[in-house]
């Protein structure tokens, strides 16, 4: 699932400030939104990035379901992804792209780049983690600047399988 689509999909189905989740949602997505929120890579972030949305979304497809945070931030994207590869290690996930950045970009936070992406299995059904930066153009920003702003998401199905599931 793209995240290109998240604003339609927050309209359609989802809920955004874990507001009370829309109709659409099934039960099986319900059951894994109220996992996926419990995630304690989800609420850490360097001292220095400051939380400005989260959202939590059902697919209207019946099957993918995401919690996305976005944060702001002036660290590097190289200090975001120590800090998450960190984190992520230590929570139990597996990196699926442990490269460093510049990963395929030397300006992920200009192109819309993945800088972590990550999985682990929650009661048998792989989740991924996927850490981000959205392009300028993207309109996914609700709060501060392109190239500072940030998203950290977990979801059942990856952002963007062309850089997430590359090992």
């Amino acid at each position: 699932m793209s995240l290109a689509l998240v604003g339609s999909l927050v309209s359609a189905c989802g809920h955004t400030n874990d507001r009370s989740p829309a109709q659409k949602c099934t039960d099986r997505q319900l059951s894994m939104l109220s996992q996926l929120k419990e995630l304690a890579v989800l609420d850490q972030h360097p001292t220095t990035s400051i939380s400005n949305n989260r959202v939590a979304v059902c697919a209207d497809d019946g099957r993918d379901v995401q919690v996305s945070n976005e944060y702001q931030t002036l660290l590097p994207p190289a200090d975001i992804h120590t800090f998450y590869t960190d984190v992520a290690h230590t929570d139990g996930w597996h990196a699926l792209r442990v490269n460093d950045p510049p990963i395929n970009d030397p300006n992920p936070q200009d192109s819309g780049q993945d800088i972590l992406c990550a999985t682990r299995d929650i009661d048998g059904t792989p989740v991924y983690l996927e850490v981000w930066y959205p392009d300028a153009d993207s309109d996914l920003i609700t709060n501060g600047d392109p190239g500072k702003v940030y998203f950290v998401d977990a979801s059942l199905e990856s952002r963007n399988d062309d850089t997430c599931l590359t090992e």
